[in-house]
């Protein structure tokens, strides 16, 4: 009877392995050669939604912010999300080519004005500072739209007779990267202003 149950057990161990010494994992388990999608614990899943996302049978992937899961299976930016593109602040030169902005000596008074593609536009509220700070003038367009041809503004000095020109109309640039961060800044290559910061939000 014992050497019946030793046996026994020698098959069985015999039996739950695979032919390279050890457990095969595709056996029962989720992987690339039994799952086109992806594997979550064990299970194959579709891997089409943005929480569950992989194709192959590799580990499913979460999609976050503003990614989602595309045909190829991958977490990506969703082109067609749409942002909201809002001055925050900017800092001016203290004069005017060598002039007062204003001709009591006083600060300038700007306003941004921001274009985004496809024509859709923001004014800022007027601020007279050196170092002005904005709470509207936004503008709004898709992800694909801000990769592709950025956004325009220009920043003008506000008189009561004509307006001067801080900057005039520069395109700014718009990165996957600025947009993971909610944030871009930069410095205009011409005109009074040294810098002006925005805030890219997903809309």
């Amino acid at each position: 009877m014992r050497r019946f149950l030793i046996l026994s057990a020698g098959l069985f161990i015999s039996c739950a392995t695979s032919g390279n010494g050890g457990y095969d994992p595709q056996a029962t388990g989720c992987g690339p050669n039994n799952c086109a999608g992806c594997c979550a614990s064990g299970v194959c899943l579709a891997g089409t939604s943005n929480s569950q996302c992989g194709l192959g049978g590799t580990i499913c992937a979460t999609c976050n912010g503003a990614d989602i899961c595309n045909s190829s299976g991958q977490c990506a930016l969703d082109l067609n999300s749409k942002w909201i593109v809002q001055p925050v602040a900017a800092a001016i030169d203290s004069s005017n080519n060598g002039s007062s902005w204003d001709g009591d000596g006083s600060p300038p008074d700007v306003i941004v004005t921001t274009t985004c593609p496809g024509g859709a536009a923001g004014v800022s509220e007027k601020v007279e500072s050196y170092n002005p700070t904005f709470s509207f003038g936004s503008c709004v367009a898709t992800a694909g739209q801000l990769l592709s041809k950025g956004v325009t503004f220009s920043i003008q000095d506000s008189d009561l007779a004509v307006n001067d020109n801080i900057t005039g109309y520069v395109t700014m640039a718009i990165t996957t990267a600025d947009l993971a961060l909610g944030s871009r800044g930069g410095t205009p290559t011409s005109g009074g202003c040294k810098s002006i910061q925005y805030t890219l939000t997903r809309k």
